[in-house]
């Protein structure tokens, strides 16, 4: 399952807004993947797939229910 995957899946069973550091936690991420989680978080809420509310270090996120759909360059 792809990192994003597992983001948007995590989302889902843990509905509301969370800060990235639920979310990394939630998911057990540790060393250099924490970071990659987060900047994930960033990228799919640039593409709509995310919403973000909040300023830089506390900005939260939630699943987006009608996210535009998935596709690869969206994510990337």
């Amino acid at each position: 399952m792809s990192r994003c995957a597992r983001i948007r899946q995590w989302l889902i069973d843990n509905p509301g807004w969370h800060f990235a550091g639920d979310v990394v936690e939630g998911m057990g991420a540790a060393g250099h993947e924490r970071l990659r989680v987060s900047q994930q978080l960033c990228r799919m809420s640039a593409a709509g797939i995310l919403r973000a509310t909040g300023k830089r270090g506390s900005m939260r996120f939630q699943f987006h229910r009608h996210a535009r759909k998935l596709t690869p360059k969206a994510i990337a």
